[in-house]
């Protein structure tokens, strides 16, 4: 939620004049519960940070950016990260024996979205949207105490989640909004999503490309 407030004030600093409209607002999911059916199919990455592990896209997601006639310009960032710090023995010995775990991935997002009337204050507007998102994966793993073949090996499985955890997708679908004399809008999408993602396993190499849908109730702002 701190990636999505920080996304919203830079958006707001970072419009230029001729953009100086905008929209804000937040994706609701009350129904979506895919990470529980990832989790009950063993689908999972294992690391907590891959798209389908339900933190990356929680049921309430934020997005925002700048509008210009009919069009929307929309951004937003999802993150997900986990730092673990162990050790053995006293805290003289924690040099020798310091175990660094750190997994993470960001994920940012774009969408155009072209509305099919003039957007009005106490009328209903359909829209057409497009696009685009990506998974960054952050993942490192470090141990003081490994000899020079064991940290490889470590490196290894590092190199193995991170395939695990990037990953690409695309998506098109419709909504409808309303938005009200205060300038809150209340509406609904439904996209079609295109997610590609890979695993990495030995000397194994899968690639998976997965077709969904995603539905969401909307709430948000013109400013």
């Amino acid at each position: 939620m701190r990636a999505h407030l920080l996304l919203l004030s830079l958006l707001a600093v970072a419009s230029p004049p001729a953009l100086a409209a905008g929209q804000a607002g937040v994706d609701w999911r009350p129904f979506d519960r895919g990470d529980l059916a990832w989790v009950q199919s063993g689908s999972t990455s294992g690391t907590g940070a891959a798209e389908g592990d339900g933190f990356l896209q929680p049921a309430l997601t934020a997005w925002a950016g700048p509008t210009a006639g009919r069009s929307s310009f929309l951004f937003s960032l999802g993150l997900a990260f986990q730092r673990t710090l162990s050790w053995t023995g006293t805290v003289d010995d924690k040099e020798q024996t310091l175990s660094r775990r750190m997994v993470g991935a960001l994920r940012p997002g774009f969408d155009w979205r072209y509305h099919l009337r003039n957007p009005e204050p106490m009328r209903a507007v359909p829209w057409l949207g497009l696009g685009t998102y990506g998974v960054v994966p952050f993942v490192r793993y470090q141990d003081a105490s490994f000899s020079e073949a064991e940290q490889a090996a470590w490196d290894e499985t590092a190199l193995e989640d991170r395939a695990r955890i990037a990953a690409f997708g695309f998506r098109a679908g419709a909504g409808i909004e309303v938005q009200l004399d205060s300038g809150l809008t209340l509406g609904a999408r439904h996209h079609f999503v295109l997610h590609r993602a890979q695993s990495v396993d030995e000397d194994t190499y899968t690639a998976t490309v997965s077709l969904r849908g995603d539905t969401a109730l909307q709430v948000g702002f013109r400013f």
